[in-house]
């Protein structure tokens, strides 16, 4: 076979497989985006996995099981989609602005509209994760409570995925989901960055001697062979935090 002719085929192959990759949108990048969420008049952080398109956009909070918006437009400076939310479909409608922050409402019949912002990652966006708040007695009773869900081991769960909305009783906790319920029961929300999560992920560190993980409580959780390796974390965990409560006296 001539050599010209399947040099000029391999080439042909590989842009012709680099086109299908282009064109295939289980190839899209995907970026995490957070922003605001306005229902019911609290303020929530809204954090959402958008492809670089920004056709396919998934509504991911923390621990809580992702919805992927449907019927996803995207047309100017304006996104659309229908957004499934309290068994309610919502007709969204958002803006882009010059920061590429996209503003907008979500209505739906006999219900209150919710205000949605998806933007890039802000210092806003830190401080509703937690960021700012001083250590605190709270972190401590958030620690403490994540003990006491997984009941000395007897109620813990060695398999994480970091949904934590699906389990059935009798409930089974992993580290991740323990701490983000005790964020709930004890201060109603859960905060990412907040002390009693990063008190959390240093302890691991200093466990582990600074290895790296893609998800740092749901990897050191699911290698753990014994819940000693987990309440020695937590008990680490409350010493750094008092260390800081201290430190701000």
């Amino acid at each position: 076979m001539n050599k010209n002719f399947i040099r000029k085929y391999a080439i042909a192959f590989v842009l012709g497989l680099g086109l299908c990759i282009i064109a295939n949108p289980l190839f899209s990048q995907q970026a995490l985006w957070f922003g605001t969420v306005k229902m019911d008049g609290k303020i929530l952080q809204g954090r959402f996995e958008v492809d670089s398109s920004t056709n396919s956009i998934i509504y991911a909070p923390y621990g809580i099981t992702p919805v992927a918006f449907k019927e996803v437009k995207h047309q100017n400076r304006q996104l659309s989609f229908i957004w499934q939310q309290k068994e309610q479909n919502y007709s969204c409608v958002l803006i882009k602005d010059e920061n590429s922050v996209y503003k907008g409402n979500c209505k739906s019949v006999n219900a209150p509209t919710i205000e949605l912002v998806i933007r890039p990652f802000t210092p806003e966006d830190a401080g509703l994760q937690g960021e700012n708040l001083p250590a605190s007695l709270k972190d401590i009773q958030i620690v403490d409570r994540a003990f006491s869900l997984m009941n000395n081991g007897k109620n813990w769960s060695r398999s994480d995925n970091r949904v934590c909305d699906k389990s059935e009783y009798p409930y089974k906790w992993s580290l991740f989901c323990a701490l983000h319920q005790a964020s709930i029961d004890v201060d109603e929300e859960y905060r990412h960055l907040r002390h009693a999560m990063q008190a959390t992920r240093q302890a691991i560190n200093e466990a582990t001697n600074g290895k790296q993980y893609a998800h740092t409580l749901r990897d050191f959780n699911n290698e753990a062979e014994t819940f000693e390796t987990i309440a020695k974390v937590l008990n680490r965990a409350k010493e750094i935090i008092n260390m800081k409560i201290e430190n701000r006296k």
